[in-house]
Formats: C-alpha cells, sequence, structure tokens
C-alpha cells in the first residue's frame, strides 16, 4: 500500500478530505471521499479541473480573497461549521480552509458535524436562556411595579432587601399619623354612579396622595372616603409631626383652591375634607394573616387621630396636643378646647391648624 493511499485512509478515518488546485482554484488532485462530499454520482475525474468555488457555495464570493491566499498575501481563509445538504439527503456540517500549496492553493474540508451539531445545540440552549431571563426581567418589571403600587416605597424596598418573609407584628415608633375624610361622601355616592364615584375619589387621591409623599409621608390605605398616612414610619424624620401638618395645609390649600374655581354645580370634583393629626407611640407593622398583611399602624394614638378627622368641618385640620407640641414653632394654631372624643375616658385638648410659620 503506498504512502499516498494510507495517508488518504488515516485522513478519512479523521473525516478530512482535500483538494490540491491550481492558482486559478481548479482541482488538480484530491482525496477519494471529496467526490461523496460533492454528488453521490460524482468520480475522481469529473471533479478534475472543476473550480472549487462550483463544488463548495460557501466559497461562491470568496474569489478575490482565495486569490490574496494563493500570493501569499493571506495566511488562509477558513470557513467554519457550515451546514450543507450531504448526497444522501442527511445534513451535516462542515469547515472549510484553503491555504497556500505549490502550486496554488490546498483546500481541506472536515467532517465537523459533531461539533456543529453541538453548537447548534448550545446556541438553542443559549437563545432559550436569553428567552427566560427576558421573560423573567419583564416579571420582574411587573412585580416590582406592582409591588410599589399595592405597597407603600419604603415598605416594598424593604420587603425587597429583606432576605426572609415579612412576618405578623411591628415595633413601637413615636409617629404622626393623618386622617383625611370627605365631607358629604354619602351623599354623593347616593346620587353618582360608582364608576363616576370611583373616577373622582382617583383624582381627589392622585392629588392628596401626591402631597403626602412630597413631605415624606407614607399611605398607609385608602377606606372608600378615608386616607391615612403615617410619618417616621420608616427612617427616621425628627420633623414628622412638622411635615404631617404642613402636607395637611396643603392639600386644604388645594382644595380650597379648587372649590373656588369649579361652577357651584359641578360636582365632578370633590374639595371637601376634614383633616385629623395626632402625635404619639405606636405599633407600626405588618397587620394581618400569612394570606393577607397590611403595613399599618396600631394604637390609641391612631384612633385618637382618626376621631379628629371624623369631627373635623371641612377645610378643617385638628390636632392633639401631643402635635401641637412637637410642631410647636412651625405652625399656626386656634386653641379649640378640650373636647369629648367617642370612645375616650376624658376630654383631649384639641386645636385647629391654621398655617405654617414662615421661615
Amino acid at each position: 500500500m503506498s504512502a499516498t493511499v494510507v495517508l488518504q485512509t488515516v485522513l478519512q478515518q479523521q473525516g478530512i478530505e482535500y483538494a490540491v488546485c491550481d492558482a486559478d482554484r481548479h482541482i488538480l488532485e484530491h482525496s477519494l471521499g471529496l467526490s461523496r462530499l460533492v454528488s453521490a454520482a460524482a468520480t475522481y475525474s469529473l471533479l478534475l479541473g472543476q473550480p472549487i468555488e462550483d463544488l463548495f457555495d460557501e466559497l461562491r464570493g470568496s474569489e478575490a480573497s482565495l486569490d490574496q491566499v494563493a500570493r501569499g498575501q493571506l495566511p488562509s481563509l477558513r470557513i467554519a461549521h457550515t451546514c450543507r445538504e450531504r448526497p444522501d439527503g442527511q445534513y451535516g456540517y462542515l469547515t472549510l480552509t484553503v491555504v497556500p500549496y505549490a502550486p496554488g492553493l490546498l483546500l481541506i474540508v472536515c467532517d465537523t458535524t459533531q461539533e456543529g451539531e453541538l453548537m447548534q445545540r448550545l446556541m438553542q440552549r443559549r437563545n432559550e436562556v436569553m428567552l427566560l431571563q427576558e421573560q423573567l426581567q419583564q416579571v420582574n418589571l411587573r412585580l416590582d411595579y406592582l409591588i410599589r403600587h399595592f405597597v407603600p416605597e419604603g415598605v416594598a424596598q424593604q420587603l425587597m432587601a429583606q432576605p426572609g418573609l415579612p412576618q405578623p407584628g411591628g415595633q413601637r415608633r413615636v409617629i404622626s399619623v393623618l386622617f383625611a375624610d370627605i365631607r358629604g361622601y354619602t351623599a354623593l355616592a347616593e346620587v353618582l354612579a360608582p364608576e363616576d364615584l370611583m373616577n373622582m375619589l382617583n383624582q381627589q387621591y392622585s392629588m392628596i396622595g401626591g402631597l403626602i409623599v412630597e413631605y415624606g409621608g407614607m399611605i398607609s390605605h385608602y377606606a372608600g372616603d378615608m386616607i391615612m398616612a403615617i410619618f417616621n414610619a420608616l427612617g427616621d424624620q425628627a420633623d414628622h409631626a412638622v411635615r404631617a401638618v404642613r402636607a395637611a395645609l396643603d392639600i386644604q390649600s388645594v382644595l380650597s383652591s379648587l372649590d373656588k374655581r369649579k361652577p357651584q354645580e359641578d360636582s365632578s370634583i370633590i374639595t371637601q375634607f376634614g383633616i385629623g393629626i395626632n402625635t404619639g407611640p405606636a405599633i407600626v407593622g405588618y397587620l394581618g394573616f400569612e394570606a393577607r398583611f397590611d403595613y399599618t399602624a396600631i394604637g390609641d394614638m391612631v384612633n385618637v387621630a382618626a376621631r379628629l378627622s371624623s369631627i373635623a368641618h371641612s377645610g378643617e385640620i385638628l390636632i392633639n396636643a401631643q402635635t401641637y407640641e412637637a410642631a410647636r414653632g412651625h405652625i399656626h394654631v386656634r386653641p379649640i378646647g378640650p373636647m369629648q372624643l367617642r370612645g375616650k375616658a376624658n376630654p383631649l385638648m384639641v386645636y385647629e391648624a391654621i398655617n405654617s410659620v414662615c421661615t
């Protein structure tokens, strides 16, 4: 057996075929197996003299580069893992490498079907992973949006930062609680369609909520005609009483301005709110059970704030003595006097907040 036959047998076992070409890219000599890659009916003699780009479409359009390789201006030309149909109708992958070789070029054809199929599977898996990552990102963005819109901002950040799950209970803090109640809500609900009432409430709470958040308050919840906000719930706000009163003053100022501008018969904007504020110790945390939590404040001082809001006339801001003492020097008030609030054993000193002290 000649050395050439031995060499071709070894190359064929490794899935390697070759063709020796002249400077014009015509085949002068090739391995026996090259014919089977081109056509089932191809013979050795039929391939001789053929341009290699006519046998391998992958090389079409690369004639200039092939000429540069033949002249030694390019070290090689390589087309890796190209998928093509075999003469038997099956698909496989080939890697074509062209290098300089006297008298012109040497084309080396390697069967890389296993590597190509592996790369295809890896590419498919990568695309699947990228798709899953994109879907997960969309889910996370939606989840983040939902959490931040159904849970107060600070609480949402706390939930996402802590490693464990929230548990019922909380911590004792000195806070200021603001309640704002709509006046005449029952009469409005009686004459307005539920859709109109919902739109009206959303418009008002959008404005009121924006002012509360602007002053650093945390909206705990809405209950139809009432909004509850907590100041100093998360983090530390040494001036939480001042923040609460100033937020209330801004709310009533904006509502008063709207009331003056709207036509008398127009009930599409609610401008009648009574506000109550109280300052004192409470438990701030998660209330409920494992299937449903609210982040809120619990304690007698919260009840007092709610009672003050319920008795405040339209446009009034009623505060307890604790809030007045905490905000003294920053607000002007009108003493109303001791008042007997529902559910309280003793009368409480109540003030009406008038405006802020200019600084």
